[in-house]
Parts: C-alpha cells; sequence; structure tokens
C-alpha cells in the first residue's frame, strides 16, 4: 500500500474543493494557535501551514509565550472563533506548564474544532450523530487506511492499544459505529500479545518505542503505528519495531510518514466540512450577539433573509395575542404558527442559497463563446431562484396575515395593539422581499417565466393588500 500515494489523492481532491469555495467568493482559512516554545509542535504548524498553502488555504500561525495567562490565552481562542473569516481553529499541544490546554479547546467553537477533539464533536461521535460532527482527524486517518487495506471493517476484529483521548478512546467509537469488533487495550491489560495476535489490524498509539515486537503479529497482520517518540539516538521512532515486525506481519504504518501523512490531509478535509456545516448553522439557534457578529460573513442574508426574521417578529406578535386570549390557544391556527414559523426559517436559509448561486455565477470564466454560454445560463437560473425564493416567502407572509385578522376579530382587547403590530411587520416584510423580484426581473431574459412570476407577485400583492385592510378595520371596530 502506498501510503504518499493515498495521501496525495487526499490532497488533490481537497485542492479541487477549495478552487470551487473560492469561486462562491469562501476564501477558507484557518488559525494555528501555537503556546511556548515546544519545537515539535513549531514544526507541526509549520509543517500544517506548507500543506495549507499548497492547497489554497490560508493558515495564519499565532505563537504565545509560556507566560500568557489562561484568560487571556482562552479570550484569544474565543475571538477566532467569532471571527467569520476564520474557518478552522487547531490548538497544539502540549502546554507549557500551569496552562490547560481542556479548557483552551472548550473555547473553541465546535464547528471550527477542525481537530475534531472539542468534548462536542466527542459527544455527537460517541452518540451515533456523526451527520452534525467534525472527527477526530488522526482516527479518521487510521480509518481511512484500514478501508484502502481491507475494505470495509465491519467485521473485523481491531485491537487497539492505547486508550487516550485523542485517538485510542475516539477511534474505538468510531470503528464501533462502523461495525468493527474492537478490543481496546490499556495499561491493566495483562494478556496484550495474545490479543494482538488474534487480530486482523492492530493500532498501538501510546508513545512508546518498541512497544509492538515481532511475537506480537502474524503474516496476517495489518499493524498501523500511530506512536511518536525519541529514541536514544533523538531519532521520531514509533510504538512498533519496524524492522523486525515488517519482516512477519503483511504490513506495517512506518514513523515517520505513515499515519501522519493521512492525518494532515484528513484535518484539511475537516477544514471543508467545517465550512459546510457553518454555512448549515440555524442563526436562529444564535444569540443576538453571535448573530450581529455574522452580520460581516458571507453566510449573513440578504434583502428576503431580512424580511423573513422580522415577519417572525410579526408571527411572534400574533401568537402572544392568541396566547393571552382565553379558550383561543389550542385553535389551529395558534398551532400553525409555530408551522409556519419554521417555513420562514427555512426562507431564510433560501435566500442565502440564492445568493451563493448568484455569486457562484458571476466568478465563473467567460473567455470562450463557450464559457459565457455557460455562464450566462448559471446567471439566468440564478437570477429566477432569486424570484422564487420572495414568492414563496409571500404566501407564507399572506397566510400569517390571514390568521392576523383572524386574532384580531376574537383576540383578548386588550392587547390587540400587538395584532397590529404583527400586520404592520408583515405587510413591510413583503414589500422588502419583493423589492428584489422587481430588481431581478429586469435581467431575466425569459419573457414567459418573466410573466409567471409577475403574475404570481401580483396574486400576493392582491391578496395582502385586503388582508391588510381587513385587518386594520377590524381592529378600528374593535
Amino acid at each position: 500500500m502506498d501510503i504518499k500515494h493515498i495521501s496525495t489523492t487526499i490532497r488533490d481532491a481537497i485542492s479541487q474543493d477549495v478552487i470551487q469555495l473560492k469561486i462562491q467568493g469562501i476564501e477558507p482559512k484557518i488559525s494555528v494557535i501555537l503556546v511556548g516554545d515546544d519545537e515539535a509542535s513549531l514544526m507541526y504548524a509549520n509543517t500544517k501551514k506548507k500543506v495549507a498553502e499548497w492547497l489554497g488555504i490560508a493558515v495564519e500561525i499565532e505563537h504565545f509565550p509560556a507566560s500568557i495567562s489562561q484568560a487571556e490565552l482562552e479570550r484569544h481562542i474565543a475571538m477566532r472563533s467569532h471571527d467569520v473569516k476564520v474557518h478552522g481553529i487547531l490548538i497544539e499541544s502540549p502546554f507549557p506548564e500551569g496552562l490547560d490546554y481542556a479548557k483552551a479547546l472548550a473555547r473553541v467553537d465546535p464547528l471550527k474544532d477542525i481537530d475534531g477533539l472539542h468534548e462536542e464533536n466527542l459527544g455527537k461521535l460517541q452518540s451515533g450523530s456523526l451527520e452534525s460532527a467534525i472527527l477526530p482527524a488522526t482516527p479518521l486517518a487510521c480509518l481511512h487506511l484500514m478501508e484502502q487495506y481491507s475494505g470495509k471493517v465491519a467485521g473485523k476484529h481491531i485491537v487497539l492499544v492505547g486508550s487516550g483521548r485523542t485517538v485510542g478512546k475516539p477511534l474505538a467509537m468510531l470503528l464501533i459505529y462502523h461495525g468493527a469488533t474492537v478490543t481496546a487495550c490499556n495499561a491493566e491489560t495483562t494478556n496484550i500479545p495474545e490479543m494482538c495476535r488474534s487480530a486482523d489490524i492492530i493500532v498501538s498509539a501510546v508513545g512508546k518505542p518498541g512497544l509492538i515486537t515481532q511475537e506480537m503479529v502474524t503474516e496476517t497482520s495489518f499493524v498501523i503505528d500511530v506512536g511518536t517518540a525519541l529514541n536514544e539516538a533523538g531519532k521520531m521512532v514509533g510504538d512498533v519495531d519496524y524492522e523486525a515486525v515488517s519482516q512477519i506481519a503483511k504490513f506495517v504504518t512506518p514513523v515517520p510518514g505513515g499515519v501522519g501523512m493521512i492525518t494532515t490531509g484528513i484535518v484539511f478535509q475537516n477544514v471543508l466540512r467545517a465550512i459546510q456545516l457553518q454555512k448549515q448553522r440555524d442563526h436562529f439557534e444564535l444569540s443576538v450577539n453571535d448573530f450581529v457578529v455574522l452580520a460581516s460573513g458571507a453566510t449573513m442574508p440578504g434583502g428576503g433573509g431580512i424580511a423573513a426574521v422580522v415577519a417572525i417578529l410579526g408571527a411572534s406578535m400574533t401568537s402572544m395575542v392568541y396566547s393571552l386570549t382565553k379558550n383561543l390557544s389550542d385553535s389551529s391556527d395558534f398551532s400553525k404558527i409555530t408551522l409556519l414559523i419554521e417555513s420562514l426559517k427555512e426562507i431564510y436559509r433560501l435566500d442565502i442559497g440564492a445568493f451563493e448561486g448568484y455569486l457562484t455565477g458571476l466568478k465563473l470564466p467567460k473567455s470562450t463563446p463557450e464559457e459565457q454560454k455557460i455562464r450566462s445560463t448559471a446567471l439566468q437560473a440564478a437570477l429566477i431562484h432569486a424570484c422564487e425564493v420572495p414568492l414563496r416567502f409571500g404566501e407564507v407572509v399572506s397566510e400569517l396575515l390571514r390568521i392576523s385578522c383572524a386574532c384580531a376579530q376574537v383576540g383578548n382587547p386588550q392587547v390587540l395593539s400587538d395584532v397590529r403590530v404583527a400586520i404592520t411587520l408583515l405587510e413591510s416584510s413583503l414589500s422588502s422581499a419583493f423589492a428584489a423580484i422587481d430588481l431581478n426581473l429586469a435581467s431575466i431574459r425569459d419573457t414567459a417565466q418573466s410573466e409567471k412570476i409577475t403574475e404570481q407577485k401580483n396574486k400576493i400583492l392582491c391578496e395582502v393588500a385586503d388582508l391588510v385592510r381587513l385587518g386594520k378595520e377590524t381592529l378600528a371596530q374593535r
């Protein structure tokens, strides 16, 4: 098995994905936090920077003195977590004495934790919620090597020597998730050689040179060496007695030049995953301060998305009046408001997607007639989509206005002023969203499509005007 070829394949795929992100206007960037003067940590940080630059990913290495306080370090990490231009954060270890690595790591946004070691990501791994997690890089590298060597790991007996927080424990959970039979050995295990000889795959992650000997493997053993340490000559070696074990085992990964090469690639795969998860982040679960910070980022919505936020506020006002009106809190209209608010949240995200689609089209090449045709088609599709999103928004607003009118007829008179506020917010949000339709229609070349959009828009505007008038008249009478 050619580890260098596997590593190159991973990096080539990442570089292509990075190009696509840049076309969308996203410039991938990571921050590497280095504390103290540990030479190995500095070497690893510089290696990652070189790889990242080759991939087209910007890297900022921030080197702090060992004298930095825990509070100051955590404050800086929190700042990087809130920086919308930073997509991934790496904290190099070990830390100088007196500083707590775990507390520092806890300050990293879990969706920017590209090492995959934040307790939230590890918790998702343990619970099997992998679809929303960033997974630990070294365990992922081990899994990748196993699959390259023997296909799926399901049904394989895999022995782990070492059960540390960064490799052994998360790797065990990852392998169990994929259906492997896992034996995890630690310092208290008494029959490790026997365990290893019975394994299809052996993974050692202890950091003790010569731990895995020739007597512990068979002719069918596949051995992954994750351990790193310096031998008496000052040379970096792994846990495996490489020369002796490689004479018996079917395959042994070397140190250096083994798992570490794959891990570096996985770290940058995690950057891409982090970007996708950050784009999917539900802004409605953030604090107001977090939301304001995001206002300068690429995932902040345009006018249609902001209109959706305003409409949600309007819907909430009507919902409040229903809840404060006797015998109306169990009505079907009251229950429906919650579903409509979820629709508005989805429209918020669709608005971001529509804007990104248009940016992607603008950045397509246009040097040749064929490229110009492809670019034009992409832009036209994006413009139509940018009209469809506010039209869908208009349908939701129309239904919310109908519910608000019904509430105006039967709601608690002492809080009816809030229904008036709801109607005003819904009306103004629709006006804002539909302004974008008029702008985009001027650039749509498909006359039939343009007429269809205009017809839908005018129909919704008429419905909304009637509902607003009805609501205001009802409120005036009461």
